[in-house]
Parts: C-alpha cells; structure tokens; sequence
C-alpha cells in the first residue's frame, strides 16, 4: 500500500463528513493510519484499491478468523463514490467466502453506502449510538457495591450472557477461550446477578471498549458506566456502542462524546 501516509490523510479529511464513514470508527489521522499498516502486514488481512491515473480513489481493508467463517471490513470507502468498485468488494466477498458471515459497519447516513448493502441481499443487525470518552479528562467513582468478577465465580452469568449476547460473536464460549482482554463488573442480588457490563480491554492497547450491558434499569447501567471509568482510568480512551436514548443521553453527562449512528450490516449465505 503506497504513500500510505498520504492516504490517511485523504481518509482523514473525508470521515469529516459524518455521511462518509465506515466502522470501525476512525476519526484520528494516527488510528487511521495505524489501521492501514495492520491491514498491509497482518496476514489475516486484505485490502482492495480502486485506482484512476495512479490515484487511490476508494479503498476496503477487511479481515477474516478462517475457523468461524467470519469477515469485517475495517475501512469502507470510495472517495468519488464510486459503485463499480463497491459492488466488486461485495460480490468478491460473497464469491470467496461462502457460508461466511460477513459484517460491514456503516454510519446511518451513508445512504451510498447502504443502498449497495441492500442491493446485495445485506441486512441490519445492529443500529446503535457511537460514543468515545477520554479517561484522562473524565471523573468518576468506583461503586462499592461492583465486584468484578470471574467466569467460574456466577452459576447464572451463562445463562444470562447466552439469552441476551448469545448471538453475537463474543458469546460466552469465546469470552471465557479469551478471558484475559475481558474485564467483567456485576451488581448481584444476594447470589444472582442483577446487572453486568463486560468491557473489551487489551493489556497492549491504551484503548478499551464496552461491549454489552446487561440489566433492566438504568441506574444500575448508569453506575456499571460509571465504574468501569474509574477502573480502567489507565486506559486512554473507551468506545461504547449505545443502543438506548436514554442511556445515551445519561453517558453525555458523563463527558461522552457522541460521534454519530452506527450501523452493522450483515450477509449470511443461508438467508438467500
């Protein structure tokens, strides 16, 4: 991938526009041109180019875990809005990786985007508020009454985790094959638990993610936000997914930031 730093700042400027983006949401010239080289050397990833007299015209990075038949794209663009190129990434990925399941990430008003998903037999899965937050700047409490915990610790934290997150990829089987990037925090009634949130955290990244909140009131969600900040204060910067208003509206009190509406688009062969 050629004058790759030139390309990230291409990138740069056209996720200025919210219309424009792709997820992963990348809004820094660094994560986006970090991205880039983890597509060009990682051997699980791929890219594609669109090119006009030399010039990057459009670009799809994407990678693939060959054991679970699963494909996400990591940057989606064409900066000219171009539909031959985006329709030769999908139809490339359709006809190399059947009986994949293939995910793009997109913001809601990319309607260029989105049409071409739909055209090729994409469905929504997942339609959420993107939030970020800096650790650094942000001052919050740890909750006493927070434990965090262990798999082994919950007889009930399968079952749960299995109704409410068992048909996403971070199932309970795979949290527990990769338990150290995960920190788990509960509320519990008595030995039950009440509510819980499991956050994504990598011991060589200076970034953390939420991933998924469980528990029916949002007090109890608000203080698992809560205390997941101050816990992870070594951290630079947390990503969270919101799928209720509400909630959206309590995290920006917080200091959240909310960057846009995401959308994850998905194909499954068998739903042909």
């Amino acid at each position: 991938m050629e004058k790759l730093d030139l390309l990230a700042d291409k990138i740069y400027l056209h996720f200025k526009e919210t219309k424009n983006r792709s997820y992963p949401l990348l809004l820094e010239k660094e994560e986006i041109k970090q991205t880039l080289e983890k597509i060009k050397n990682n051997s699980d990833s791929f890219y594609f180019l669109d090119k006009e007299d030399d010039d990057i015209q459009g670009i799809c990075g994407y990678y693939t875990i060959e054991k679970e038949k699963y494909l996400q794209t990591e940057i989606f663009v064409s900066f000219n809005h171009n539909k031959k190129f985006i329709n030769k990434c999908l139809n490339y990925f359709i006809k190399t990786y059947p009986g994949y399941t293939i995910d793009v990430g997109v913001e809601a008003e990319n309607s260029f985007l989105i049409e071409e998903l739909k055209n090729k037999g994409f469905y929504i899965v997942d339609d959420l508020y993107s939030a970020t937050i800096k650790l650094d700047e942000c001052t919050v409490k740890k909750h006493s009454d927070i434990e965090l915990i262990e798999l082994a610790q919950w007889d009930n934290f399968k079952e749960i985790h299995q109704k409410y997150f068992g048909e996403g990829y971070w199932d309970f089987y795979r949290i527990k094959e990769n338990f150290g990037i995960w920190r788990i925090f509960s509320i519990r009634d008595e030995q039950n638990i009440r509510a819980y949130a499991y956050i994504k955290s990598s011991p060589n990244d200076n970034t953390c993610e939420i991933f998924g909140i469980y528990g029916d009131n949002i007090d109890d969600r608000i203080m698992l936000i809560e205390n997941s900040l101050a816990a992870l204060s070594d951290k630079k910067l947390m990503y969270y997914f919101i799928e209720d208003y509400d909630e959206m509206e309590e995290c920006k009190k917080l200091g959240f930031e909310i960057h846009g509406h995401y959308q994850a688009w998905e194909y499954q062969q068998r739903n042909k």
